[in-house]
Formats: C-alpha cells, structure tokens, sequence
C-alpha cells in the first residue's frame, strides 16, 4: 500500500457508528450498485462473503466490491474482494484498509452461498498450483 492509502485508511479507521455517505462511481457492481447510487457505510465488527464493502485501495482511491472470505496471512486477516463484474478477484485487503460494508445493499442467501464458493474455488486453485508448481 502506498503511504497515501495507508494515511487514508487510518482516518476511515477512526470511523465508529456513525454512516458515511459515498456515491458510486463505475459500473462493476453492475445491477447489484450502479453509477452515481448514493450509498451509506457504516464499519462492522463482521463482514461476511456476500457483503458489498468499501476500502482504500494503493492509489488512495476508495472502492466498493463485494467480499467473498476472509483469510490470515503475514500476521494480519485479510479479505478476499471482487467486482461483480470482473473474472478474478482484487486481491487480499488488510482489515485495517477496509472503511466499511454498504448499509443499502443487503445480500440474500444465494448471493452469500454464491460468494463463499468464489472464495473456496479461489483458495483451491491457488492451493493446487502452489503444490503442483508454477508452470
């Protein structure tokens, strides 16, 4: 992370109970959020795969995709996020980056059920190509 996000990421970590507005930019959250939706978040003490979560990526930038797991690695727990619309995840994003979940958006069953899978496909692959080699 560069030193922009992470000084970014410790004000939004001083956020408590009380819900930031953000507006929605792009269409990668696409029907579930759509450009310029106007959305709270609020932190969790819980994020759980389904959820639509917003974080501070290296660019300083904050984004908004959905969490498919949460996994610990290098001394500190991570979650696993996608876009809706894009073939593979962003990557691990420390708890310490992440603003929030979105308080509007409110996953059904099949979506948590949906995004758990993303996430134990995800970590077999990844589990199965470590121990065949990277060919």
């Amino acid at each position: 992370m560069t030193e922009l996000a992470d000084k970014k990421s410790r004000q939004i970590g001083a956020l408590t109970d009380e819900p930031v507005p953000v507006t929605i930019k792009g269409d990668c959250m696409a029907p579930s959020l759509n450009d310029g939706d106007r959305v709270n978040v609020r932190k969790s003490r819980l994020y759980m795969p389904g959820d639509v979560v917003v974080y501070c990526n290296g660019n300083g930038d904050l984004v908004s995709h959905r969490m498919l797991g949460r996994y610990f690695w290098k001394g500190e727990w991570r979650l696993l996020i996608k876009a809706d619309n894009a073939l593979k995840p962003d990557g691990g994003v420390a708890l310490k980056h992440i603003m929030g979940k979105v308080l509007e958006y409110k996953p059904r069953t099949w979506m948590r059920l949906k995004s758990a899978g993303f996430f134990l496909h995800f970590t077999l692959w990844k589990i199965i190509k470590k121990a065949v080699g990277d060919h």
